[in-house]
């Protein structure tokens, strides 16, 4: 009898500034197959799921700083007698 099946999981601690942090964790599971060896196919989930958490990381900080930008940027201020909507202009 011999190993069927093998679980690789890997977690990532990310600091986004301003005192917050996220935790990505994957967990991926594979069926050994009869010309798979356990220990290769261990090292490549192990490498899938660590490139999956690093793309995760880097989408969630590009989300908050974008989040983050559109916090300070308002639209722009229009003077009553410069609106064309108003009759100015």
């Amino acid at each position: 009898m011999g190993i069927t099946q093998v679980t690789a999981e890997y977690g990532k601690t990310i600091n986004l500034q301003n005192y917050e942090s996220e935790r990505i964790h994957l967990g991926l599971v594979a069926t050994v197959g009869p010309d798979d060896t356990p220990l290769g196919l261990l090292h490549d989930l192990f490498r899938q799921a660590r490139d999956a958490a690093d793309a995760e990381a880097r989408d969630l900080a590009e989300r908050r700083q974008r989040a983050r930008m559109a916090r300070y940027v308002t639209k722009p201020q229009v003077d009553e007698e410069d609106d064309p909507a108003t009759g100015g202009l």
